[in-house]
């Protein structure tokens, strides 16, 4: 046999084997096993949207505490709950249940949600001042786009005010007996092969982490006001405070300005090509890349004065060990050469916080890069163990994502996760349990469809009461006569004898296609004895007789 009859033959084996496993009653057996796969499914994901909502989430290359890249604070986190801690990732606002504990730990990475809008209802009013006055005066200008280029140099010249409920936060309503703020430092690019990881870090402008620290200052609330014509009053013009004004609420803070200093060196200029028109770039057009950092090993010493710390800490060698200071920041570590690194804030005007507020100015003391050497995890947890109060090895750190975009407050999937409206979700779940037991126990072995017209409920009854008074009556016997006619009138039909003769009676003719169809008994013989029949058990051999002899009748082929 050559090898194309051998693979001919092995593929028509396979065929007629597969045809066999695949016959509908072998793939009925597997009906339940998916149906209660795609049941689970959905349970599962039931469960996993309604009661995982406070899960970590996947963040990518970040200043996170769930983040696994080299800015991020996973590993922090597991240090601190190997160490005896607990840690708690609180994603709710002020307005959630969120959960409190000793120390609260903040890093600012993401400044996107902090800050109110650029564009303010005062500055709005003005726009549509200006351009109703330009359309008046100019029939031919667009009064839309003279509006839109007005909003957004308003949105381009006023300043960022912190969100009131970020700050509030900090300094009034914190989730811990003391909070530790860590300020950004890093930007870095995505590693190709792993998002979460990064690569290529660059030190963060100094403007920036500025501005992010202006949540340190507290912000008033006072109410808006209009003149006679409905207008809103031009607030007062304060020298060192942003304002930020809404159609029922002004807001203002006093800009802080802080000094950032990192341990750096200039990056060389970047090589010119040269140019077709011998022409050489100025000083100021060369083009630089950001200052590198420069390894250094770093011992803080406590500040006199301050009861947190009693000894310098040693944290080996830390790159661009960056340093912040400002009017409201009290020293509590200082750098060698005097440069504060971990800090306490204060709030101008003698006012104090409702609990210790520290900022640490370099985050690479704390994030995962720790890992690395062991005297810096034995630092970081020693420094957490000073600012932390009460019992220092058995604490409750809870770090707050509120301040990196990824919160949550109560929406109706959050709110049906939780008592009291648990029950709702819970009783759909009950429910899809029962209706899916209910469909299992429908499973079963297939039962052989009715011959005839389904039969109602009210015929059944009546059949079954004009039975039961015949056995009462004892007249069953003098059903078989009735029986006999009824068949051979079926018998008749079904060979399409629609008129007879009337010179020939039905029971011959009953005979006659019985002799034709080669059936077993004679019709007149069956007829006879069912005119004869007195108990029960006669009748009921006769009456099988009758239907064998209509059911040889009509599976013969003439």
């Amino acid at each position: 046999m050559t090898k194309t009859a051998k693979r001919k033959t092995l593929v028509k084996n396979w065929v007629k084997t597969g045809g066999e496993r695949l016959t509908s009653g072998k793939m009925s057996d597997w009906l339940p096993a998916v149906a209660l796969f795609l049941c689970l499914s959905m349970f599962a994901i039931a469960a996993l949207v309604l009661f995982q909502v406070g899960s970590d989430p996947k963040s990518p290359q970040s200043a996170l505490p769930t983040s696994v890249s080299a800015q991020g604070f996973q590993g922090l986190r597991r240090l601190l709950d190997a160490d005896g801690n607990y840690t708690v990732i609180n994603r709710f606002e002020d307005t959630g249940p969120a959960e409190r504990g000793d120390l609260e730990i903040i890093t600012l990475d993401n400044s996107g949600d902090l800050f109110l809008a650029g564009f303010d209802a005062f500055e709005e009013q003005e726009n549509d001042s200006s351009s109703q006055s330009s359309a008046a005066s100019d029939s031919v200008a667009n009064p839309n786009a003279e509006r839109e280029m007005a909003r957004l140099r308003a949105m381009a010249d006023s300043g960022m005010v912190p969100d009131p409920k970020r700050a509030n936060h900090i300094l009034y309503r914190p989730l811990g007996k003391a909070v530790l703020i860590v300020a950004p430092k890093w930007d870095a690019r995505t590693y190709p092969r792993n998002p979460r990881w990064s690569q290529g870090p660059q030190l963060r402008a100094a403007r920036e982490i500025s501005h992010v620290l202006q949540l340190l200052s507290p912000v008033t609330e006072t109410e808006t006001l209009y003149d006679a014509d409905d207008k809103i009053v031009r607030p007062l013009k304060v020298d060192g405070r942003e304002t930020y004004v809404d159609y029922d609420v002004t807001y203002s803070y006093t800009v802080v300005t802080y000094d950032i200093s990192r341990l750096t060196r200039p990056a060389p200029a970047r090589p010119q090509k040269p140019s077709p028109n011998n022409y050489r770039p100025t000083d100021q057009q060369t083009q630089r890349d950001p200052d590198l950092p420069v390894d250094s090993d770093v011992v803080l010493t406590p500040v006199p004065g301050q009861a947190e710390f009693l000894t310098p800490m040693r944290f080996g060698k830390i790159s661009g060990l960056q340093s912040i200071s400002g009017p409201n920041l009290v020293p509590v570590l200082v750098a060698a050469d005097g440069r504060p690194v971990l800090s306490r804030v204060v709030i101008a005007g003698g006012a104090s916080t409702t609990v210790p507020v520290y900022v640490l100015s370099d985050p690479d003391l704390l994030n995962n890069q720790i890992l690395a050497k062991p005297e810096k995890v034995v630092a970081a947890l020693e420094l957490l163990d000073n600012v932390t109060p009460g019992d220092k090895k058995s604490s409750k750190v809870v770090f707050n994502m509120t301040f990196n975009g990824l919160s949550f407050d109560r929406d109706l999937l959050h709110a049906l996760s939780r008592p009291p409206f648990l029950a709702l979700p819970l009783a759909l779940l009950i429910l899809g349990l029962a209706l899916m037991w209910a469909a299992f126990a429908r499973f079963g072995p297939a039962q052989e469809a009715p011959a005839g017209p389904p039969l109602g409920r009210g015929v059944k009854t009546l059949a079954d009461n004009a039975a039961r008074l015949l056995a009462v009556t004892f007249k069953e016997a003098r059903l078989g006569p009735a029986y006999a006619a009824l068949v051979r009138d079926q018998v008749i039909r079904s060979k399409g004898f629609m008129q007879v003769d009337p010179s020939q009676s039905l029971d011959d003719l009953a005979e006659r296609i019985g002799k034709t169809h080669g059936s077993t008994d004679s019709y007149l013989d069956l007829k006879d004895k069912a005119a004869r029949v007195a108990t029960v058990h006669q009748l009921i051999d006769v009456t099988l007789k009758l239907h064998a002899w209509k059911t040889e009748i009509e599976r013969a082929h003439i």
